[in-house]
């Protein structure tokens, strides 16, 4: 990361973020791999969803090897096949480019909102949700992609996320709506753990779930 400028009232500081060595693997990356092992092993691709997907860091405050160069780099590393759909292909050709190299590839990576519309993707029955995302809507979409009424396979998802951190908040955030959402189509979920949020609808939904 490069330094980020914070500036509060009449406050402005600068702060640098910790760069991490790139010879250093996370324990999320760690686990990544351990699945991704697992599905091929099922002969079953995997889609992984992660944001901040700009080539070469090209994200206002990052700089060098954005994540999905990392994450591929890490996985081929391990002599998995990995196929980067990336932000600056045309909508139009993003079906085709898809079609053309499905069966090429262990592991694709790309950006949910790529891909949330618009494309069928039996092949690839294994979704991980690298990164949490406050756009239910768009990961919803986007790991249904294999869900079809032709499917054969067994469709898996994977949320990853690190405990006691903002991904453990977003994640929860994410079960609050999707629990929301589909209280709204009459569809209510006794095994989630569920709290309150500021809307009406969401007290009336905890209200009726714990009386």
């Amino acid at each position: 990361w490069k330094s980020i400028e914070i500036t509060k009232a009449e406050i402005v500081k600068d702060i640098q973020p910790t760069n991490i060595d790139k010879n250093i693997m996370l324990n999320k990356e760690l686990k990544l791999i351990e699945i991704i092992k697992n599905e091929i092993k099922e002969n079953r691709k995997c889609w992984i969803y992660t944001d901040f997907t700009g080539e070469s860091g090209s994200g206002q405050y990052m700089q060098g090897e954005n994540i999905p160069e990392r994450l591929k780099r890490l996985l081929e590393n391990q002599n998995i096949k990995v196929f980067w759909l990336k932000p600056n292909v045309a909508p139009i050709n993003r079906k085709e480019l898809i079609k053309k190299n499905k069966d090429k590839y262990d592991v694709f990576i790309s950006n949910a909102k790529l891909v949330q519309t618009g494309i069928n993707m039996q092949f690839c029955p294994s979704y991980i949700v690298y990164m949490p995302s406050y756009h239910i809507n768009t990961i919803q979409q986007a790991v249904r992609r294999g869900y079809r009424a032709n499917s054969t396979l067994e469709n898996r998802i994977y949320y990853l996320y690190y405990e006691n951190s903002i991904e453990n908040e977003i994640c929860e955030r994410m079960q609050l709506k999707k629990v929301e959402s589909q209280a709204i189509e009459g569809k209510f979920n006794f095994n989630v753990n569920i709290k309150r949020t500021a809307s009406v609808l969401g007290k009336r939904i905890s209200d009726i779930i714990t009386n």
